[in-house]
């Protein structure tokens, strides 16, 4: 299941910074493969998901992680879930309220277009690593290029030539 695969991501990125210290360059850095999946480190990170929709892959990754590789768990500083709806970022809070993750799970309710124009900020900078996962928003970006032509809206394709090489054309919008 893909919430596997982020929460394998998430602590592969873990264990990378975790094992990731300066030598003599200050802007080179090495891996010290003792300091790979040890206990003992604790270097704390964030994990912002952009459109949680309800927070089931935010659960499913932290309950992945808090099972299989607590180590990482219990060195997210915060799981934090951004989204514009205000039913969804309701439906976010009763899931978590009391649950397991309750203490690591924050919620902030935003639009990204807010964001992007520079309305509205993010979050302030921060020093600590942060995971930023947006499988919806991203998902959910423009992907069709249009445009006005003696008043007709064209759509792009892309197309395949006759020299066997690709190309973009423009036909009459059909949905």
């Amino acid at each position: 299941h893909y919430s596997y695969v982020l929460g394998d991501f998430c602590a592969r990125y873990y264990e990378q910074m975790a094992a990731t210290t300066k030598k003599d360059k200050p802007d080179a850095a090495t891996v010290d493969p003792s300091r790979i999946s040890s206990s003992s480190s604790s270097i704390p990170f964030e994990i912002v998901e952009l459109g949680g929709g309800r927070g089931t892959n935010a659960k499913w990754i932290l309950s992945y992680l808090q099972e299989r590789k607590p180590h990482v768990y219990s060195s997210i500083s915060s799981y934090t879930l951004v989204d514009s709806s205000p039913s969804l970022h309701k439906a976010q809070a009763e899931r978590f309220l009391d649950g397991p993750h309750a203490g690591k799970v924050r919620f902030e309710l935003k639009d990204l277009s807010d964001v992007a124009q520079g309305t509205v900020s993010l979050f302030s900078k921060s020093k600590i690593p942060t995971v930023v996962m947006g499988m919806e928003v991203l998902d959910n970006l423009p992907h069709d290029k249009i445009q006005k032509t003696h008043g007709k809206l064209e759509q792009a394709e892309v197309v395949k030539t006759s020299q066997n090489t690709w190309e973009e054309q423009f036909v009459p919008l059909r949905d």
